[in-house]
């Protein structure tokens, strides 16, 4: 599907104003994480509820919940 360059500009924009930033660092070092997992275990073309699910269950094995929270 075709966008129009205005449609994705604002969506740039917008996206960038979404998270502090102060945060975007330590989101971006947990997404690259996870999409590294991601692309080792199950290809970089899947992503869904059972893939989110299985990396946090194997996460919650090696962090307390508390910590855990912290990746989210």
């Amino acid at each position: 599907m075709d966008l129009p360059d205005e449609i994705i500009q604002e969506a740039e924009e917008a996206s960038g104003k979404l998270m502090p930033e102060k945060s975007r660092n330590r989101y971006e070092k947990e997404l690259t994480a996870f999409n590294e997992w991601r692309a080792k275990r199950v290809g970089e073309m899947v992503l869904n509820e059972t893939v989110v699910l299985a990396y946090v269950s194997g996460l919650s094995k090696v962090f307390k919940a508390s910590s855990l929270w912290t990746k989210f």
